[in-house]
This record gives C-alpha cells, sequence and structure tokens, in this order.
C-alpha cells in the first residue's frame, strides 16, 4: 500500500510578542490596583477593630463605677496613669493632679483606687497641698482590657492598643431656679405648694442621681496624647457617692440619701 504524504505546511499557534506585552500590561495594571486598595483595607480592618474594642471597655467600666467595685486589681496591669484636672479657686489656673503618695499606681496598686479616682464628681472641692481645688474630670490612660491574648501581657505594652478615659460624674442638676423658689409665692396657695415640693424633689435628686460620662479617646499617642477617634458612653447612675478615705469616691447603688 502506498501513504501519500501531506506536503502542505504545519501550522503552529502561539501568542505574538505584542499580545505578550499587552497582557503584562493588564496584569501590571490590576497588581497597582489591588496594592492601591490593600492599605485602605487594612486601615478599615484596624479601625473595626478598635472599634470593637471600645464597646467592649465602654460598659465594664460604666459597671465598675456604678456598682462600686473595689476587688478589680487586674486593672493595675492595664491602667497607665490615672490624673484629676482640677482649677485651683484662688489662681483660677488648670492642673493635672497625677502625683499621689497615698494611691499613685506605682506605689499602691488596687483597682480600687483606679475606680474611686474615676468616681469623684465634677464640681466637686478637692484639697491638694493644702490648697482648695475644683475637680473638672478625672483622666486615665488605659490599655485595651479586651481585644488580642498577645497585648494582654505585660510584656508588649508599648505596642498594645491604648486610649484615653475622661470620666464625668455630673449630679442630676434638671431644675430650672425658678421652679423651686417657692418663698416668692407666699399670697398663692398653690404656686407655694408646687413650687415646695419641687424643692424638696431638687434637693433630694442630686443626692442619688448622678448623670455618668465617659468619653473615650484613641489611639494613645507615645507622647501621651490621644488621636482623633473618640466615643462617648453615658447613663445615669441612682444611688448614694459615699466618701472614702484620701479623698475618693464609691457609690452604693443600694444606699440612698434620705434628707
Amino acid at each position: 500500500m502506498r501513504v501519500l504524504k501531506n506536503n502542505l505546511p504545519r501550522v503552529s499557534h502561539a501568542f505574538t510578542m505584542i499580545e505578550i506585552a499587552i497582557a503584562l500590561a493588564v496584569i501590571a495594571f490590576a497588581l497597582v490596583a489591588i496594592i492601591g486598595v490593600l492599605p485602605q483595607g487594612m486601615n478599615v480592618q484596624k479601625d473595626n477593630r478598635e472599634d470593637t474594642i471600645i464597646n467592649q471597655d465602654g460598659p465594664y467600666w460604666i459597671e465598675a463605677i456604678r456598682n462600686g467595685a473595689k476587688g478589680l486589681d487586674h486593672l493595675t496591669n492595664f491602667v497607665q496613669r490615672v490624673g484629676i484636672v482640677t482649677i485651683d479657686l484662688s489662681t483660677n489656673a488648670s492642673s493635672l493632679q497625677t502625683n499621689y503618695t497615698f494611691y499613685d499606681l506605682p506605689v499602691n496598686q488596687t483597682g480600687s483606687n483606679i475606680v474611686g479616682l474615676l468616681s469623684i464628681p465634677r464640681g466637686s472641692y478637692y484639697n491638694i497641698g493644702g490648697t482648695t481645688q475644683l475637680v473638672v474630670r478625672v483622666e486615665a490612660q488605659v490599655r485595651a482590657l479586651t481585644g488580642s491574648a498577645v497585648e494582654q501581657g505585660l510584656v508588649n505594652t508599648n505596642f498594645a492598643f491604648a486610649y484615653l478615659l475622661t470620666s464625668e460624674i455630673v449630679p442630676f442638676q434638671n431644675f430650672q431656679v425658678d421652679s423651686t423658689n417657692f418663698t416668692a409665692y407666699t399670697t398663692n396657695t398653690f404656686n407655694w405648694i408646687t413650687r415646695s415640693n419641687r424643692w424638696v424633689e431638687a434637693h433630694y435628686l442630686p443626692q442619688n442621681n448622678f448623670d455618668a460620662r465617659l468619653n473615650f479617646r484613641w489611639p494613645l499617642l507615645p507622647n501621651g496624647n490621644p488621636g482623633p477617634n473618640r466615643q462617648l458612653f453615658r447613663t445615669m447612675i441612682t444611688g448614694e457617692l459615699a466618701p472614702a478615705p484620701s479623698q475618693l469616691r464609691y457609690f452604693q447603688p443600694q444606699t440612698y440619701v434620705q434628707q
């Protein structure tokens, strides 16, 4: 049998250099776009993580202050510094008081001192070195109580997420002055009784009801200044704000002032 050979030229299929160059250009363009999006995605993930930590730590601090907690000694592992912002009544100068001999953290590390400091109400008088000063707010530099387990230890404290916690405890004062002035209405019995009862209410409620405002600002920078992010937690605390040694204060949720 005779086999006929095909003398037609064999066709080879392949990419030309121009097609390869175009493909590489498309891939490079896509890679540039992906690389440009990656930092933004990482920043979003970082922001979400920090928001989650703040939303977990905020209610914890609220409940610790509300219940006058005194056994949370683990807080000393996270609170780096507590300071009271005061105004000197003689000079009207504002200052941050942080060096205390009794409850300064390096000297006396107890969680009850931290809670007692954060519970000092705004507008109260504070004796510092024999000088009476007016309390404006209490600030604490805090490493996150929740979050990654790597940041919970004392080894990586310099790299852990931290925030500035500002506590403002304000007595309830939602009364207009004229609504409690019963002495000016001696001729009108109805107005006198209404304003007299209002005066009793205004005298009683501020001693047993407090507006607690916890302002979180983060991240805490190496120089001690907070970053641009902030979140406010606000609640009403009912009960007596009892004084303690060294001018600390603790809420007693089951005790009420009756006078």
